[in-house]
Formats: structure tokens, sequence, C-alpha cells
């Protein structure tokens, strides 16, 4: 997601722009979805994929939607209008 937006950002040409854009939104779909298919690999201890939320369940309702689902739907709104804009040829 990181490398999408470096790659994104100065891109000089249509493709680079595309190629960056498709990075974010490949990343911001992982976050999405991170979590819930880290339950297949469910370790406990120190390998837990992104550990055990803690506090009320409020805080750890906010902890997941700040962390990786909103995140993760800010994300790949954000690179699907990028690549939206770099697909339209102008007239």
């Amino acid at each position: 997601m990181f490398l999408g937006g470096l790659i994104l950002g100065p891109s000089a040409n249509r493709a680079s722009g595309r190629r960056g854009a498709w990075l974010a939104l490949i990343g911001g779909i992982w976050f999405t979805i991170g979590p819930v298919v880290s339950l297949l690999w469910r370790a406990g201890g120190l390998g837990a994929p992104i550990g055990e939320p803690v506090g009320a369940n409020s805080l750890q309702m906010l902890e997941h939607l700040g962390y990786f689902y909103g995140l993760g739907a800010l994300v790949t709104a954000l690179a699907a209008f990028a690549l939206g804009r770099l697909t339209v040829h102008s007239a």
C-alpha cells in the first residue's frame, strides 16, 4: 500500500501511475480482508497474526475499524478513484 502510494504520487505517465494505483488497491483490500483471513493460521503467543484486542467491546470495535477495516476501505476507495482517473482518456 505504501509502495503503491510512492509510485502513484510522482508518476510521470499513466503506466506507472496505474501500477501504483493497483498496488495501493491490493494493499487496501488486504487491510480489509486480512484480519479475517489471518484466522486461518491462528497461532498463540508471539506468533499471533494481529493479536487480541484489549479493553471493552467498544474499544475493540474502534481498534478494528481504525487499524484494519476502516483504513482498508479508505485506501481502497482512494486507490479506485485514482485508478479510475488514470483510465479515462482526454478528449
